[in-house]
């Protein structure tokens, strides 16, 4: 599978979208798409992966079952992960004011796009 063409498409589908990564939940950039800086992309990957699995560990405790989506926003932008299957996830840094809404639905259909190979 390309991991490019999905990360692409999301970017394409949500202007709004300044960078996108499929990850690894050990916090390793898999894949990425965007023209943000790459090493602010890598850091998001490693803290966010750290968050996902913790908030993936308390929704069990609690019975709550696993996560379909984290989003962070704070003044400056959005930050929007996905899981696919147990092992990675999708990964977008949304620039401040843009259509956070419209960035989840692009960030689910590209989970989506690699369940099939990934879950």
């Amino acid at each position: 599978m390309n991991f490019d063409r999905p990360l692409e498409k999301l970017r394409k589908d949500s202007p709004e979208v300044r960078d996108a990564a499929l990850i690894g939940l050990d916090g390793v950039v898999i894949a990425r798409a965007g023209s943000g800086d790459g090493d602010a992309v890598e850091a998001a990957a490693a803290a966010l992966a750290d968050v996902l699995r913790k908030a993936a560990a308390a929704h069990r405790v609690a019975e709550l079952g696993e996560p379909e989506e984290m989003v962070l926003a704070t003044p400056d932008g959005t930050v929007v992960v996905r899981p696919v299957g147990t092992e990675y996830a999708v990964l977008a840094l949304v620039e401040s004011g843009g259509l956070s809404g419209r960035a989840r639905h692009a960030v689910r259909l590209a989970a989506a796009a690699f369940e099939p190979e990934l879950a």
